[in-house]
């Protein structure tokens, strides 16, 4: 198992350290009539009133500029018609650029988004360079630019991925419904792209969704915020596969995360709170409305989503494969784990706490599936540990339960599913470093190495591996006297 998680692990990061074809969002300093392709608020070059050729997507200069000055090929240009623009139509990179006075810059036609605008003699405007704003009130641009509508084309001749950069200097804001067809990896960053800032998106004034509609969708290191006082609607919706790595989703009037479509969707060490404000019936910091779909949750986070109808994930209705990794699930207003899955779905839940939930810490309400639970903790729910409801089958192995004052609201109704292995720590103690703060280290003896780590090993004369992992999220560091995963204080975990 402790290989698997590795796997898991890497997946995020080896996405991470790959090279991308590079753009740039600057709340504060960006112009959305740039190329979006350098940092500077300010175009590399800018030519107003030349001539275009829709055909042949050359543009010629009228201003006496010198282009092969300042602009080479593989530089992205955005062109547009002067008169009423506000946003860029068409974006592309440079194929070739004439020499001299008014020389000749030609936009390939592959390398690109959007239309290339109709002939215009005198009308055009070329920008090379400069970063973007982003989106702002009810223009979501580039993002749901129906001109842009395929940026992931906007490669550069290495062919590397379009990622667009959220430069986190100031707040990006949406007051109407947005529907991305962007089709890139967005993510968020302070000074360099990928150093692991943050950007904010917030919906601030009226509850409106942002839909993600384009064949793959990436976001990496953004904080998705709402502050509208009315509506029931979700703050972020998945209608394609998508990745959500280092995120957050909080304050939204409904379910932070609506998954309406696609066929997976993973997400890597995101936090999920305070959603559902409006504490609408069947909301969640995550839900799937989908038909059909199969997700993963590692190392995420979801707390404080209070409301009395609150879950922190439901899968709904949906068919699929549910797995839920080192996760912890804190002070939920009410499940912590819902399933109504149709028949047939299974759910794999490992090494991950149930602390404080305002009802069962996970509810299996649909029959016919199958439900593995290992290595979990369930301490101090209002309900049950596990409340397996209809005909659900499946194993409960090794998982930790409170006693005394950190007890659940009552037994376990298993059903069909196997207990083997269950753990009950002493009464009124944790195996928490600090709970109520949100700290889920494991530092309770009887919670360390208790873990089921068993593998089936028969064949060719094999005497068998078994492993010791922790009860629980985040698993303590041994103590030792040299180098290692380890540390001489027996107190401190990781």
């Amino acid at each position: 198992m402790r290989r698997f998680l590795l796997v898991l692990f890497l997946l995020p990061n080896l996405l991470l350290s790959a090279t991308f074809t590079e753009f740039y969002c600057d709340a504060s300093a960006g112009n959305n009539l740039n190329s979006g392709s350098t940092t500077s608020g300010t175009a590399l070059y800018t030519s107003a009133g030349g001539n275009w050729v829709q055909s042949t997507r050359v543009f010629t200069p009228t201003d006496s500029s010198t282009p092969a000055s300042t602009v080479s090929v593989g530089m992205f240009a955005s062109v547009y018609v002067t008169a009423g623009a506000t946003d860029a139509t068409f974006v592309g990179r440079i194929t070739a650029v004439g020499v001299g006075v008014n020389g000749t810059i030609t936009i390939d036609g592959t390398a690109k988004s959007g239309s290339a605008p109709a002939n215009g003699t005198g009308t055009i405007t070329l920008k090379v360079g400069g970063c973007w704003k982003g989106p702002s009130g009810a223009d979501g641009f580039p993002f749901n630019n129906a001109a842009l509508s395929n940026g992931a084309a906007m490669t550069d001749t290495a062919g590397n991925p379009t990622r667009i950069n959220m430069k986190n200097n100031a707040n990006y804001t949406f007051t109407s419904a947005q529907t991305s067809t962007f089709g890139a990896i967005i993510q968020g960053y302070t000074t360099t792209p990928g150093d692991g800032g943050r950007a904010n998106i917030i919906n601030q004034t009226t509850s409106v969704t942002w839909q993600f509609s384009t064949a793959t969708t990436t976001l990496i290191d953004l904080d998705w915020s709402s502050t509208a006082s009315s509506g029931s609607t979700d703050l972020v919706q998945l209608n394609v596969t998508s990745t959500m790595i280092r995120c957050s989703v909080h304050g939204s009037r409904a379910s932070g995360v609506n998954i309406s479509g696609g066929s997976v969707t993973y997400f890597y060490e995101d936090e999920f709170y305070s959603n559902n404000v409006a504490n609408t019936a069947s909301k969640a910091g995550v839900r799937s409305n989908a038909a059909q779909n199969n997700s993963l949750f590692y190392q995420c986070y979801f707390h404080d989503n209070t409301g009395s109808n609150t879950d922190a994930i439901s899968t709904g209705s949906t068919t699929g494969q549910w797995t839920v990794i080192s996760t912890i699930f804190d002070s939920n207003g009410s499940v912590g784990f819902r399933s109504g899955s149709s028949a047939g779905s299974n759910h794999l839940i490992i090494n991950s706490d149930f602390y404080n939930n305002g009802s069962d810490a996970i509810n299996l309400t649909s029959g016919g599936n199958f439900t593995h639970i290992y290595n979990c903790n369930f301490i101090k729910n209002t309900g049950k540990g596990i409340n397996n409801t209809t005909t659900n089958f499946g194993y409960s192995y090794n998982n930790g339960y409170g006693a005394g004052t950190q007890a659940n609201g009552s037994s376990d109704t298993l059903g069909d599913m196997v207990e083997i292995g269950k753990v009950t720590y002493a009464s009124n103690v944790t195996p928490y470093n600090a709970p109520t703060t949100g700290d889920f280290r494991i530092t309770l003896p009887a919670a360390m190495g208790a873990g089921r780590g068993n593998f089936v090993s028969t064949g060719n004369s094999k005497t068998g591996t078994v492993g010791y992992p922790d009860l629980g999220a985040a698993q303590h560091r041994d103590t030792c006297g040299g180098t290692g995963p380890c540390q001489t204080s027996s107190a401190a975990v990781h």
